[in-house]
C-alpha cells in the first residue's frame, strides 16, 4: 500500500508529488495517467528519470551485439557472449558477466551499465559502458 523507492517509502504531497526524505519527486503522466517521468528536487539538485518498458530480447537480438568489443581509450578488449538466451561479457582469463536486460539495448553486468547506440540505418554502430567513477566508456566492434 505504500509508493517505494529503492525500498524507502515515498510520503505523497499532492498529486503526482511526493517527499523521499527531503528529495521532492514530481512525477509526469500521459493523457492516460501512465507515469513517463519522475523528477527529482533536492535543494536544486535535479534528477531526471524516464520511464521505459521492460526489455526480453530473444536469442537473435543478443545474437546482434556479439563480438569482440576494444578501447583504445581503456586499452582494453572483451567479448559479448550470447549462450543460449543469456547474454555475457566475457573478458579472459577469468571475468565472465551475466548481462541482465534492462530496456531495448541496454544491460546491466554487475555494477556496470552497458548499452549500444545505432547508427541512422539502424545498425549497432558502438557499445558504452558506465559505472561509478566511468559514465561513458565506448568500444568499437572489432570482430563479430
Amino acid at each position: 500500500g505504500a509508493l517505494r523507492f529503492n525500498g524507502r517509502p515515498m510520503s505523497p504531497v499532492s498529486d503526482y508529488t511526493f517527499m523521499l526524505g527531503v528529495t521532492r519527486i514530481m512525477f509526469t503522466v500521459d493523457k492516460d495517467g501512465k507515469p513517463i517521468l519522475a523528477e527529482g528536487n533536492n535543494n536544486g539538485d535535479i534528477q531526471r528519470h524516464f520511464f521505459e518498458s521492460a526489455w526480453a530480447p530473444t536469442a537473435t537480438d543478443l545474437a546482434s551485439f556479439a563480438g569482440d568489443w576494444y578501447s583504445e581509450e581503456a586499452q582494453a578488449r572483451f567479448t559479448f557472449a550470447v549462450e543460449g538466451d543469456k547474454a555475457f561479457v566475457v573478458q579472459r582469463p577469468v571475468l565472465k558477466l551475466q548481462m541482465t536486460p534492462l530496456y531495448k539495448d541496454h544491460f546491466s553486468a554487475g555494477s556496470f551499465v552497458v548499452w549500444f547506440t545505432r547508427d541512422r540505418a539502424g545498425k549497432i554502430d558502438k557499445l558504452h559502458v558506465g559505472g561509478s567513477r566511468m559514465r561513458d566508456m565506448p568500444f568499437e566492434l572489432v570482430r563479430n
